[in-house]
């Protein structure tokens, strides 16, 4: 029983990546904040959006253009240095932002 409780205590924290802002992901390029890019990249990927026609098309580009971690986070961070207003936001939104640049709609 006890382990159960702190397995759910567990559960309910907060993840400290679900909040990470631009101004976090900017600060030092390390192996967390590369992996943290990735990780919403492939999420981007294998979660569906309302059946959004872009995702296709985004997940195609990235495979074909054979992107790596390293760039996905480099690409990100000049996004944010050229729109500043995301700097402080939660970063997701501007790493998507960034996909939708690498892959223009045709």
């Amino acid at each position: 029983m006890k382990k159960l409780a702190v397995l759910a205590i567990a559960l309910l924290l907060p993840s400290p990546a679900s909040a990470l802002t631009g101004a976090e992901l900017m600060a030092a390029k390390n192996a967390y904040h590369i992996g943290y890019v990735y990780g919403v990249v492939e999420t981007r990927f294998v979660v569906r959006l309302n059946d959004d026609p872009s995702q296709d098309r985004i997940r195609q580009c990235i495979s074909d253009a054979q992107v790596t971690p390293n760039t996905l986070y480099d690409l990100t961070v000049e996004y944010l240095k050229r729109n500043p207003s995301y700097v402080p936001k939660i970063v997701i939104a501007a790493i998507f932002n960034t996909l939708a640049e690498m892959c223009p709609a045709e």
